[in-house]
């Protein structure tokens, strides 16, 4: 083996891919737990101006000493989750997020305080126990963290779009991709590799360059990472129609906003009289569809009752949504807003199949953090998903893969195989650019084909309309050309998209039930008989190997039990 021919071949110690909130704490905690390491983080963005967390609407829903445990940890396993996520982890994140509230804290994040000096608390989403910390949103929060990761050292670098890992005997010992704007071509070589690139979302504009299109889980299933709970990716939320993105709705309805029909009813007694508006984001969006079907719709978020200091809570946690309602000439203290279904939000279960919460995957040398796992969603806003169990996940990644460096051989790099990805990576360049295959047009006919098909309500004959449009796209994408480094990279986030997509699909029509936030309408009913079980995934060749293990509640503590597991909200 020798090193690539190349002049942009960069070693680290620990390379770092993505620059959210997963990705910052992997590099802090790396460089804390051994400071002599040569920690470099890569974003296909800026580190820190990138991504979900930028986007954070001003809520950590952390767990603190003195509330409810073990009532929590339950409504997590059995409602929020539905039995899908691995028991042992959710212990863990919801003791640990205590501890990545205090980093934050330490960093100097603005969390809003009382008079007393006290930071202010308040109900989270999706949860009768859980309760979050308000902060001044996401854009102040992340550029702390970058402070700190910056203060420990941490090497930065941006607009770098990561297109494959490299792997060698079972080890992952890198990547390689291509700068965005330059063009340049880049081996990272690298004893220990934490990947935090982030997941799928359908609304890549307001996420700009960092787009959310699906880079982590592709990523990791090219490179042989088994894949689980991929059916889940068909999630929904909700928000303001026409804004283009989701805005905070824990701190929203944690301050009391009430969801209203046309007839100005609060409809979400209906579909779910014990958390109501706090129910999980797929029931409230079944429920905004159901009630414009039943001739109810358009439906409302009303805050119009709430007092002046809730008002002012939510305007300081939302200060991008509430300054693109005042260009709009709208006040949440006296207008309501239209709401509306946002398909395919942050927060879903599907991903890289986690061993534990420290993000170990089936390939050595290589971690996963934030929701590029499977870890990461499908609890809605509790204190194992979002930016808790991001941090929590980034934190243990970081920390487990500078031991791991300490008893890691150097890398070794087959010049073949990169020079291959080099090869693959940069073709679109070499091709014309034909209308009917730009990388914006493919990216808008697989968000079609997703949201109608593989969305919030799935049925057989729709997916597999989906699965036939996405294997012509797929023939498509040999063709998309590029006319330079930034229409390349919009030619990989398609390419991304649609492997992504592809699985969701895959394992959709697999399940026949309906769980979590995976709802066929021919299959409404959860079946804990038969259905109790993970599909994972895993790339052969150039197809997927699907195959299903039971959850094995048997060695847990909790198991499905329906004189008090009602489906909505544990109490």
């Amino acid at each position: 083996m020798t090193q690539p021919n190349s002049s942009n071949v960069l070693k680290a110690d620990v390379l770092i891919i993505g620059g959210g909130i997963a990705a910052l704490f992997a590099g802090i905690k790396a460089k804390e737990t051994n400071p002599d390491l040569d920690v470099l983080l890569v974003d296909k963005a800026y580190p820190g101006a990138s991504g979900c967390s930028v986007f954070a609407a001003g809520v950590f829903p952390a767990w603190e000493p003195g509330d409810e445990y073990d009532a929590y940890v339950r409504e997590i396993i059995e409602y929020n989750s539905e039995y899908l996520m691995d028991q042992e982890y959710v212990e863990t994140a919801v003791r640990e997020s205590y501890d990545r509230y205090q980093d934050l804290i330490s960093y100097g994040v603005g969390f809003l305080r009382d008079d007393k000096g006290n930071v202010k608390r308040i109900p989270t989403l999706s949860s009768g126990y859980g309760k979050c910390a308000i902060f001044d949103g996401g854009p102040n929060m992340i550029w702390k963290v970058r402070a700190a990761a910056k203060k420990r050292g941490v090497r930065m670098m941006d607009r770098i779009v990561i297109t494959e890992l490299l792997t060698e005997n079972g080890r992952c010992v890198g990547a390689v991709g291509f700068h965005g704007r330059e063009g340049g071509f880049y081996t990272f070589a690298a004893k220990a590799t934490v990947l935090a690139a982030g997941t799928m979302y359908s609304n890549r504009g307001q996420m700009g360059s960092s787009g959310a299109v699906g880079d982590g889980p592709a990523l990791a299933y090219r490179a042989g990472v088994e894949m689980r709970n991929m059916e889940q990716i068909g999630y929904a939320s909700i928000g303001p129609r026409g804004f283009g993105g989701i805005p905070g709705l824990h701190v929203i309805f944690g301050h009391g906003g009430k969801l209203v029909n046309a007839k100005g009813e609060r409809f979400m007694e209906r579909y779910n009289p014990t958390l109501k508006e706090e129910s999980r984001r797929s029931e409230t969006g079944r429920a905004i569809l159901i009630e414009w079907r039943e001739g109810r719709g358009p439906c409302y978020l009303d805050c119009t009752q709430l007092p002046t200091e809730s008002i002012d809570n939510i305007k300081k946690a939302l200060p991008l949504m509430t300054r693109k309602l005042a260009t709009r000439g709208l006040d949440l203290a006296h207008d309501k807003l239209e709401f509306v279904v946002m398909p395919f939000g942050l927060l879903h279960m599907g991903g890289a199949r986690l061993r534990n919460a420290n993000g170990e995957v089936n390939l050595e040398g290589l971690w996963v953090a934030g929701t590029a796992g499977d870890y990461c969603g499908g609890a809605d806003a509790t204190a194992v998903t979002a930016l808790p169990g991001s941090s929590v996940q980034g934190a243990r990644a970081g920390m487990r893969a500078a031991e791991f460096v300490a008893q890691a051989t150097a890398p070794e790099i087959d010049e073949a195989v990169v020079q291959r990805f080099r090869e693959e990576a940069l073709a679109p360049l070499n091709r014309p650019v034909l209308k009917e295959f730009e990388p914006d047009r493919a990216i808008q006919r697989i968000l079609d084909t997703a949201l109608r098909h593989i969305n919030i309500l799935k049925s057989e004959s729709g997916l597999k309309k989906a699965l036939a449009e996405f294997e012509e796209l797929a023939k498509m994408q040999s063709e998309v050309g590029a006319a330079d480094p930034h229409e390349l990279k919009k030619a990989h986030d398609a390419r991304n998209m649609l492997q992504v997509l592809e699985l969701a699909a895959k394992a959709s029509l697999m399940r026949t039930e309906s769980r979590q936030s995976h709802y066929r309408l021919d299959y409404p009913e959860r079946d804990n008989v038969n259905w109790l079980k993970w599909i994972i995934m895993q790339r052969d060749e150039d197809k997927p190997r699907i195959w299903t293990e039971d959850v094995p509640v048997h060695k847990w503590k909790y198991r499905p039990d329906q004189s008090r597991d009602n489906g909505q909200g544990v109490k």
